[in-house]
């Protein structure tokens, strides 16, 4: 009905046959209901009159099932069952037939569509990704001109320990704070579409994580580079790839710890709880710098932080492999950290292992994902039960009333 009309009346499996008659034709992501709706508000074009003219205004019969005649002996195919409807004290028999819902969209697909879609949106929020290009862009030449050349000077060798500690961490809040910031103001558009059954969180989650790596490779090859040759590192080809893979290992960990901060949290908190969580995995990635030896348990303490094997994956990149000794500046007499041991053993990271930093940043990345889905899945699940639960109050209020 519409407008006090009929518009159709039949079969839901008919409308988009039917609707095909007014030139409309029915995408294939839309549920024909909806798209039936939204025909009959004029969405797309004053076709109500046509529609409620082809129907007769409810007297035409051709879509609606009708029940076949001299049934009553006729047994009932394979995959029909047959039922008996009381209509006006007389017993009509018909024949309803048991399809399998093929409309359903596979997984594959939906992860696809989703995909394209998410990186659509991406590409038309020019403010949010012109921000991110710049302050990558622009942290990663602000960095590099402030310790230009102390790749292979040893008279500012500590330096480079400078330098690595804070790549970690620009890259870990370039990283993190525009997924916090995305996820949060998503939300709401995400509870009404997989509440509504568009598509399942799985496909979303997995088309949302895929967009994620495929902006954090651009972002990080972009700042490897500038970081790396303005710093003056080895010409190296692959001691260039192993510290590009920690500096995007890193930014990928700090995203999917956003997404759960985002996720749980509302968008205040997580921008508040997110840095502030960074802040101490900072000050654990750095205890082992000014002493000499620590126990057991400030050492498996000081390792709970990923920042701490982001660090010792880019220490051991620069600085393992046989790397030559760097050079000592003809104006001094005696360099101590001319040597790359030297170096490590003086900020307590003598024992650095790239292959170890790769599998803990692996680890982490996944056990952030994980809660990161369970949080999303969560926060969706309460909305519902909370939609419901305002639903039961209301309905038992007008109980009450009565």
């Amino acid at each position: 009905m519409a407008e006090g009309q009929c518009v159709y009346q039949g079969a839901v499996q008919d409308v988009v046959q039917y609707l095909e008659l007014f030139g409309l034709k029915c995408p294939i992501s839309y549920n024909p209901a909806d798209f039936l709706i939204e025909a009959t508000t004029n969405a797309y074009g004053n076709i109500h009159d046509n529609m409620v003219r082809a129907m007769e205004n409810g007297k035409v019969l051709k879509w609606r099932p009708m029940p076949e005649k001299n049934l009553e002996n006729a047994p009932a195919p394979s995959g029909v069952i047959r039922l008996t409807l009381p209509a006006n004290n007389l017993d009509v028999e018909c024949d309803i037939e048991l399809k399998e819902d093929s409309t359903q969209t596979s997984w594959w697909l939906q992860y696809k569509w989703l995909l394209q879609r998410i990186l659509l949106q991406t590409v038309r929020d020019k403010i949010n990704i012109s921000l991110r290009i710049f302050a990558h862009l622009f942290l990663a030449s602000l960095i590099g001109v402030a310790y230009i050349g102390i790749g292979r000077n040893a008279y500012f060798g500590m330096y480079n320990y400078h330098l690595s500690m804070l790549t970690v961490v620009v890259c870990v809040f370039t990283a993190m704070c525009p997924v916090i910031a995305t996820t949060g103001p998503e939300m709401k558009y995400l509870q009404r579409q997989i509440y509504n059954q568009w598509y399942c969180l799985s496909s979303y989650f997995m088309a949302l994580l895929t967009s994620h790596v495929l902006s954090v490779i651009i972002m990080s090859i972009s700042a490897s580079a500038i970081l790396y040759f303005f710093t003056e590192q080895p010409m190296e080809f692959f001691r260039f790839a192993l510290f590009t893979g920690i500096i995007f290992l890193t930014s990928m960990v700090a995203s999917s710890l956003g997404l759960v901060f985002g996720a749980r949290l509302k968008l205040q908190q997580a921008f508040f709880i997110g840095p502030a969580s960074i802040a101490v995995f900072i000050i654990l990635a750095n205890y082992a710098t000014e002493r000499g030896h620590i126990s057991t348990l400030e050492r498996a303490i000081m390792y709970t932080s990923c920042l701490r094997h982001s660090l010792e994956g880019i220490l051991a990149a620069l600085f393992k492999f046989n790397r030559a000794d760097l050079i000592c500046p003809p104006t001094e007499f005696f360099c101590l950290m001319a040597k790359p041991q030297s170096l490590l053993r003086l900020v307590g990271s003598l024992d650095v292992d790239y292959n170890r930093s790769v599998l803990f940043l692996l680890g982490y990345y996944v056990l952030f994902t994980v809660l990161a889905y369970f949080a999303l899945r969560w926060r969706l699940m309460r909305a519902r039960v909370s939609h419901l639960q305002v639903k039961w109050y209301v309905g038992r209020c007008f109980c009450l009333n009565r």
